[in-house]
């Protein structure tokens, strides 16, 4: 009558253990996800195309594999960098370029 309830040695090592394992994923975050730290933007008009290099005020970047992307983010294709759009470029800590956003041509 007088007993006490046990314990199952499995739900104490799921009480302890699960919850570590949750808090390193949390703290260890995803590697592949870029924060505003990791790069700066650089943006202007396109002066010219070159290949894979693009002009804009008077300092060439090489774009190569980078992705282009319209302001909501779909890709488009690299064809759509040309003399006289508006682009944004996000420049990586190694000066790699990761992403070109290329905005539609303003009527005047």
């Amino acid at each position: 009558m007088g007993s006490s309830p046990t314990v199952n040695p499995f739900h104490a090592f799921a009480g302890i253990f699960l919850p570590m394992v949750f808090l390193l994923l949390l703290l260890s975050g995803s590697p592949s996800v870029a924060r505003a730290a990791d790069y700066t933007v650089t943006g202007g008009i396109v002066e010219r195309v070159s290949g894979t290099v693009v002009t804009m005020e008077g300092n060439s970047y090489d774009v190569d594999k980078a992705r282009v992307v319209s302001p909501s983010g779909k890709e488009i294709p690299f064809t759509e960098i040309v003399r006289g759009k508006k682009v944004n470029l996000f420049v990586l800590k190694n000066n790699k370029i990761s992403t070109v956003v290329v905005y539609p041509s303003m009527v005047e």
